[in-house]
């Protein structure tokens, strides 16, 4: 992958990362960090959803499409119940850590 985004390799890490943790079955951590990069920084949000839609394997495919809908929720607690895991993140105190 390019940077000719104009992000800069930055973004091809947040791209990465998010497939990672879907081959991973970190569903909820994806959406966790979608939702942060959605809601602060919504244009490279944009294109990497693009890309992982892109690259997704198709037995990941409709997890994937969740996610990112829950990603643009303004209260990322509503996907508790579609998103395995996710509750542990929307808690009242939480404090997780999202990367090893």
């Amino acid at each position: 992958m390019g940077t000719a985004s104009g992000f800069g390799p930055h973004v091809n890490n947040s791209i990465n990362l998010v497939m990672q943790m879907i081959e991973e079955f970190r569903f909820a951590e994806a959406c966790v960090f979608l939702f942060h990069l959605n809601k602060w920084h919504t244009e490279e949000w944009v294109y990497v959803k693009d890309r992982v839609l892109d690259a997704v394997d198709q037995s990941k495919f409709s997890m994937t499409a969740t996610i990112i809908k829950c990603s643009m929720a303004s209260d990322l607690s509503v996907c508790n119940a579609t998103i395995p895991g996710l509750v542990q993140y929307t808690q009242f105190g939480a404090n997780p850590e999202l990367l090893d």
